[in-house]
């Protein structure tokens, strides 16, 4: 593989000479920012430190000096800060702060007001100011002039107003299906926290009616019956001895009602009568409960007649009256009916299960060829006694019966039917299942499913290449004597349903009948597309929930409830969730491709618009064309980013616009707050991480001045951005006092100005303000001067200073104050106020970086900036040329101090570098203001001579 190489960001094989430009050596970082004054105080307006609204902050940083007043209404930091940005007069002072960090510690509040509508709160206006003024600011809200709302903010002489606000349509939905069998009611409805929801319904008569469900129970067997009983019980014997294990058992009439009886056999002979218990008025039938070896007679205990003779012993029932069925005919818990081909009044016996599968009898009085419905219901029959019905009678039992495990058997009478029809039913256990089936023409077609029950059989495709069936198709038990019905029409016992979704929900059914307890089924597909059916039963007037989810729902399977019951079925097309579909042009993309569907996007801001922002539009009929609406996002848009007096948010669950205001609302709650030492502490904790070079606090409050310098020594050490603070004492202090004052904060930190100063304040008028105020306009002069720049001996901004003069004069007691470390002013008749000497607290020893102002803010900056620059070695590889690289930056910070006069010079620089420590020696000498001037004057003789 040929060599290359990386130069310059890229690697090459290409031969040639390469070049790249280095010009870090040329490159100079500015030293950092200086006059920055963080400033904490009292105000009316403004923000405070304690605020939690996200559009505000807790700290004002102001650079321009008109920005005060717009960020401040009245109060202390109004007036300190428009002080602070115009502190001086002197040419040695060319400007004031150059930045100022307001820190409001009064806890005020902000005004607010919610207003309601019909369903609950909906929207929470809020005055962008904070304090008790704010509760004057009204908001009136009434009906537009074409649309939507009009809306009136009001605060003294200023007023906001806005019309037709949020009658705009968003988007709009139409559920316009032109398919047969769509749903027969579609509502579309919107909620800004559970989305976009279609839900439908779908109603349909039972069809009972489509289904034959015949079944032949056979002719009579009167024949069977030699003689009627004699009233009483019934004796048993049989011709054979050993037959004596078997059982017969009688059906009858005992008592008024149907009835059987078990008799067994003569356990030691057979040929020994045995007589039963129950006594009888009627016996219509009796059957072996196994087979015998001889015949067996059934006589009448009392007078000894016979009754029936079994003579077939290999049969249960040839000879006993009774028509039995090969399997238990399945019911589906209804009633049956049955019905002879002829005249007939005798009465028979039904011998089964009720819908409880508890073994039922029923005796029935036949009426010849009309339809003659049993009382009880039925899940299950067995056969039927006849011995009493005429043998030239056929009986034919009819209701929703199948032989129960048999399969069906479709056939036409149309050669050309070619197609596939579709069972729907329950299998033998009673599950929902299908089976399709390939029509062979007028050749009957044996499925091979088992089924306890039919509930619907589609023939729509079972004609050629899959179209409607050309003739009749006729479905049967295949094994069985049981038809199920004749069918002509598309569907049989289906309820058809095109353009209907499952949204991924439940289905619901109910009927208008309180008896209907039947099984139906509901076809569609589940979720993912494969096709599903489930099995629900009725409860009557009661809604039956189902467990299957579904994507789109086909039909219902009714071919068991009766024609006069009307089921209403109904669920959900889709449920658009806030989570899935956020904003209303995925609800649009979603909607619109959907069969049946129209949406479309109207606002030109639609598409991005938030589901989450909609008002509330409750479940509609869709069948027309819905528009909705967000005209409570409107409101809220139009306040928060239009109004200068107030914002708006929503308020929780809120379903859409407030109600029209009778007169304007004034907000209310706006408070100013009372301020305790609590705030100024936090207030002071949260300057931490604030970049200042001086801390002014408008309290002359001793407690509040311990925490100033107990801040500025956590700066100067573990919070590593030194700063400095210039407190005011109490007004009119006597000179004790101040002198306890200074002792008591003894700092290089601080310094304590002692004199109210007089200026014309915001308004325009002349002020008295307390030394704390005189504080600000020192940290102003020395914001506003270059960094080391003395402001001893120079002039202030003022119209007048007022002190103690019963107490102290700055004239006669200079030296005093200087010496108790107090910041005085002195006044230069015909001049101006000057200061007297920019002396800190500090008291312990007379060390000029510690005791002058401007000394330690040259220390603090030089500490500082030297400290940051000599952090970008942090990180770097342990080595040789990370120790040069850090020397170089070393001399190039050190030289950029003495360049910008913060130090005069420096020396003995050393670097060391063992194991993961740095550590770096130098020695610098800040700039130290002249204070004293001495001046000798030499006094010599002066000869004077005369020339003519």
């Amino acid at each position: 593989m040929a060599t290359g190489i990386y130069f310059n960001g890229r690697t090459t094989y290409t031969p040639g000479s390469y070049t790249e430009v280095d010009a870090s050596g040329l490159a100079r970082v500015a030293l950092g920012a200086t006059g920055i004054i963080g400033m904490i105080g009292e105000a009316e307006g403004g923000a405070p430190y304690t605020t939690t609204d996200a559009d505000d902050v807790t700290v004002h940083p102001i650079t321009n000096p008109s920005k005060v007043a717009k960020t401040f209404r009245s109060g202390d930091l109004l007036e300190a800060g428009t002080i602070a940005f115009n502190p001086s007069k002197d040419p040695l002072i060319p400007g004031g702060a150059q930045e100022i960090k307001f820190a409001k510690v009064n806890p005020a509040t902000q005004s607010t007001y919610t207003f309601t509508n019909v369903d609950g709160n909906a929207l929470v206006v809020t005055s962008r100011n904070y304090g008790l003024f704010t509760t004057q600011v009204s908001v009136d809200f009434s009906a537009g002039t074409n649309s939507g709302k009009a809306i009136t903010v009001v605060f003294e002489d200023q007023t906001e107003s806005w019309d037709d606000i949020g009658g705009d349509v968003i988007f709009t939905a139409h559920y316009n299906s032109v398919l047969a069998d769509n749903a027969d009611t579609m509502t579309l409805a919107v909620h800004n926290v559970n989305g976009v929801t279609a839900l439908w319904t779908k109603t349909h008569t039972g069809q009972f009616d489509d289904y034959d469900g015949n079944m032949a129970v056979g002719t009579g067997l009167d024949s069977d019956a030699d003689n009627a009983i004699t009233p009483g019980t019934a004796t048993i014997v049989s011709s054979d001895a050993g037959d004596t294990t078997q059982s017969i058992i009688v059906y009858g009439i005992s008592g008024g009602v149907a009835a059987s009886e078990t008799i067994a056999l003569n356990g030691a002979d057979g040929t020994t009568p045995v007589a039963g218990a129950t006594s009888w008025t009627e016996v219509h039938a009796v059957v072996k409960s196994a087979v015998t070896v001889g015949n067996i007679t059934v006589t009448s205990t009392v007078g000894g007649l016979t009754m029936f003779v079994l003579d077939t012993p290999a049969n249960l029932y040839t000879g006993g009256g009774f028509r039995a069925f090969s399997e238990s005919i399945e019911i589906a818990g209804e009633v049956l009916n049955i019905v002879a081909d002829g005249a007939e009044a005798t009465d028979c016996i039904i011998v089964g299960t009720n819908e409880s599968d508890v073994a039922q009898l029923e005796e029935v009085t036949l009426n010849g060829t009309t339809m003659v419905p049993t009382t009880g219901s039925w899940n299950s029959v067995s056969g039927v006694a006849v011995g009493l019905v005429a043998a030239a009678r056929t009986l034919t039992l009819s209701g929703r019966i199948f032989d129960t495990g048999d399969v069906v058997t479709l056939v036409s009478d149309a050669a050309g039917d070619t197609g596939t029809a579709v069972i729907y039913g329950l299998d033998g256990g009673g599950l929902a299942q299908t089976e399709t089936l390939t029509m062979t023409g007028t050749g009957p077609v044996n499925g091979t499913a088992t089924w306890s029950e039919v509930h619907g059989i589609d023939v729509s495709a079972a004609g050629a290449a899959g179209a409607a069936p050309a003739g009749s198709i006729t479905a049967s038990a295949a094994t069985g004597s049981v038809s199920i019905g004749v069918f002509t029409s598309a569907i049989n016992g289906i309820s058809d349903l095109d353009d209907v979704l499952g949204g991924g929900a439940a289905v619901t059914v109910v009927s208008d009948a309180a008896a209907d307890d039947q099984d139906i089924l509901i076809i569609g597909t589940a979720v993912g597309g494969a096709a599903q059916v489930e099995n629900l039963t009725l409860n009557g007037v009661t809604p039956v929930v189902g467990t299957a989810l579904w994507e789109s729902v086909t039909g219902m399977a009714i071919l068991h409830v009766a024609n006069g019951s009307t089921l209403t079925l109904s669920g959900t097309a889709f449920a658009l969730t806030v989570a899935s579909y956020p904003t209303l042009g995925e609800v649009v993309a979603y909607i619109e491709p959907l069969s049946g569907w129209v949406a479309s996007e109207v606002a030109g801001d639609a598409g991005a618009f938030l589901v989450a922002e909609m008002d509330n539009a409750a479940a509609a009929d869709v069948t027309s064309l819905l528009s909705f609406y967000a005209e409570l996002q409107r409101i809220v848009d139009i306040l928060t980013n239009e109004s200068i007096l107030v914002k708006a948010t929503r308020s929780a669950a809120a379903t859409g616009t407030p109600d029209n205001t009778a007169v304007p609302v004034f907000l209310v709650g706006g408070i100013e707050g009372v301020t305790g030492f609590a705030n100024w502490q936090a207030a002071l904790d949260l300057l931490r991480d604030e970049r200042c070079n001086t801390i002014v606090v408008l309290s002359t409050d001793a407690a509040v001045h311990a925490a100033v310098v107990a801040h500025c020594v956590y700066m100067a050490g573990a919070g590593r951005s030194e700063r400095d603070c210039i407190l005011g004492e109490a007004s009119a202090a006597t000179l004790a006092a101040l002198q306890t004052a200074a002792r008591n904060l003894n700092t290089r930190h601080a310094r304590l100005a002692i004199q109210d100063i007089e200026v014309f304040n915001t308004s325009g008028v002349r002020e008295q303000f307390d030394p704390s105020f005189t504080a600000a306009l020192a940290a102003g002069m020395q914001s506003g001067s270059s960094v080391g720049e003395s402001l001893t001996f120079k002039f202030l901004n003022v119209l007048d200073i007022v002190g103690n003069d019963t107490s102290y004069t700055v004239q006669d007691d200079s030296d005093a104050l200087i010496q108790a470390g107090l910041l005085a002013i002195q006044k230069v008749p015909n001049v101006g106020f000057r200061w007297l000497r920019n002396i800190t607290t500090y008291l312990i020893d007379d060390n000029l970086a510690y005791t002058e102002g401007s000394v330690n803010e040259a220390v603090n900056f030089a500490t500082f900036e030297f400290r940051q620059r000599m952090e970008t070695a942090v990180g770097k590889k342990g080595f040789a040329g990370t120790l040069n690289a850090a020397m170089a930056v070393a001399i190039g910070i050190l030289g950029q101090l003495v360049t910008e006069e913060v130090i005069t010079n420096w020396q003995n620089l050393v670097l060391e570098l063992t194991d993961d420590v740095m550590s770096v020696d130098v020695e610098i000498a800040p700039i130290i203001p002249v204070n004293f001037v001495q001046s000798t004057l030499h006094l010599v003789s002066s000869t004077l001579s005369l020339t003519a």
